[in-house]
């Protein structure tokens, strides 16, 4: 019989979803133990890894800024199923690590083997946007396809957030497909309550001053900050300049019926975002 924990189901009620007083969201207690739990605050900061959950088409502005503004380094450890990033000390102390992956699902089981339990943040972008962005790097293989042909197509995964949270990702899992439904959304939103420090695409600024505070690094002295700042401006600029097409359009439509469940995720993460201002306060005073 699988082990359950009860939750305080904050996703469902989010968008108004009721549930019995007495039913609670089956979470497997397992699934994401070896996260800390975003609220436990007496978790010291030497006590845990941080770990980029790298969210395709939405990641790249903190990779630039670790990578082209801090002198990060990386080593992928395929076999381990992730790969270490390393930023120098601006102290003389030894380097910082981040750990990152795609499949956070799968990467609860790297910290089993840690002496650390990891940290999850993660940037998250609108489903509809990012499947435009899929598309146009689909587009550079030079294979020929609408939009619409390329969504209805074996090249595309859709609700990739929820299934990738849910374990149940085709990309991960040799192109076997799994039915995503509503009870997974539910789960979905639950994990990003309770495990994951969010920012939303292109709220960027506001998100690097709350991980300033979750990693403990410098990212505010002259240089870095400057170079933090043009990174962020640029990809704003990209952002506003990428011609997604307005709402309610027929495109539009389409594409966000496809990603119906990963809009509902990120829906919920705006909100989250919103909440976890005070959350970052705590982090950063050491509350």
């Amino acid at each position: 019989m699988m082990n359950t924990t009860v939750v305080t189901s904050r996703a469902a009620n989010a968008f108004g979803r009721s549930f019995p007083q007495n039913q609670t969201l089956p979470l497997p207690m397992d699934t994401y133990q070896h996260f800390v739990d975003l609220y436990d605050l007496n978790m010291n900061k030497e006590g845990y890894i941080p770990y980029l959950w790298s969210i395709p088409y939405s990641f790249q502005p903190i990779n630039d800024v670790f990578f082209k503004c801090m002198g990060a380094t990386a080593v992928d450890k395929p076999e381990e199923g992730f790969s270490e990033i390393s930023i120098p000390s601006t102290s003389g102390a030894g380097p910082f690590n981040i750990f990152t992956s795609m499949n956070v699902y799968k990467s609860n089981q790297i910290f089993a083997s840690q002496e650390k339990k990891g940290r999850v943040f993660a940037m998250i972008k609108n489903p509809v946007h990012s499947t435009i962005d899929a598309y146009r790097a689909f587009s550079q293989t030079g294979i020929q396809m609408s939009i619409e042909e390329y969504i209805d197509s074996n090249n595309f995964v859709d609700n990739w957030m929820t299934r990738v949270l849910t374990g149940k990702s085709i990309a991960f899992d040799s192109g076997i497909g799994h039915e995503v439904t509503q009870d997974d959304v539910d789960f979905a939103m639950e994990v990003l309550s309770q495990k994951i420090l969010v920012g939303i695409y292109p709220k960027m600024a506001e998100f690097f001053k709350r991980l300033e505070g979750l990693l403990s690094i410098d990212m505010v002295n002259g240089v870095v900050l400057n170079c933090r700042q043009q990174i962020l401006a640029d990809s704003i600029n990209a952002f506003a300049s990428s011609l997604y097409p307005p709402e309610n359009t027929p495109l539009w439509n389409t594409i966000y019926a496809k990603n119906n469940f990963d809009m509902q995720v990120y829906k919920y993460a705006v909100e989250l975002f919103d909440d976890q201002a005070a959350l970052s306060l705590k982090f950063a005073i050491g509350a």
